[in-house]
């Protein structure tokens, strides 16, 4: 993992650890860092996709409907519909409370103050030539005027989730920020000593990826 190696003072081989070993507790621990660093940097250290031409279900006269997300969808980043007068940040679980409250046109959300929820969804359910059901992940949003014409998308971004190492060729670039892959080695690192039960090295290392974030220093 050449674009986001372990510092050479962790000194892994201390605990008895070949190099193929080593390479391995990286490989597996690292979707897992990945993952922790996303939720801590700044999104201009991530790589995020659009999905504005994704495919929209709109019910025209409720003024609702949802929008079929990408198969490497983890995480909204920014959507908003035509209409709407501010975009949309954060997402929430179709088993949220708020999924009952987006059930009633007078507690939903509006356009004024935008509401959007993920949840699995069968996209063939309106169409009754398709026998088989076509779950996906959807993004529903609330709400926008009643009887508008057509519902389109203004903006639409959103992160990909990562890909495991071992599905990467071994020359094949990451596409990660040099920003994120600083934080992702000490995330990565501070994993494997976790395994070896190293609490106090697991602390330094975590104290030592969040200095690197601007937004978290004290």
């Amino acid at each position: 993992m050449n674009e986001a190696g372990l510092p050479e003072e962790l000194e892994l081989e201390t605990f008895g650890l070949d190099t193929v070993r080593i390479e391995r507790y990286i490989e597996a621990t690292f979707p897992d860092a990945w993952k922790q660093s996303v939720h801590m940097v700044p999104v201009s250290w991530i790589r995020t996709l659009s999905f504005k031409n994704s495919d929209i279900y709109s019910d025209l006269s409720d003024g609702t409907g949802y929008v079929v997300l990408p198969d490497d969808f983890y995480l909204l980043v920014a959507f908003r519909m035509d209409g709407w007068r501010k975009s949309v940040y954060k997402t929430f679980e179709s088993d949220d409370k708020t999924a009952l409250l987006q059930s009633n046109e007078y507690t939903r959300g509006s356009e004024i103050r935008p509401v959007c929820l993920i949840r699995m969804r069968n996209i063939n359910e309106n169409n009754k030539d398709v026998v088989s059901p076509d779950m996906r992940n959807v993004l529903e949003y609330y709400s926008l005027r009643r009887g508008l014409l057509r519902h389109s998308i203004k903006e639409a971004y959103y992160i990909p989730v990562c890909r495991p190492l071992s599905e990467y060729e071994q020359d094949e670039e990451l596409e990660l920020d040099s920003r994120l892959t600083d934080v992702m080695a000490y995330l990565s690192a501070s994993t494997v000593f976790m395994i070896f039960e190293k609490g106090d090295i697991v602390q330094n290392l975590q104290r030592k990826a969040a200095d690197m974030v601007p937004c978290l220093k004290d």
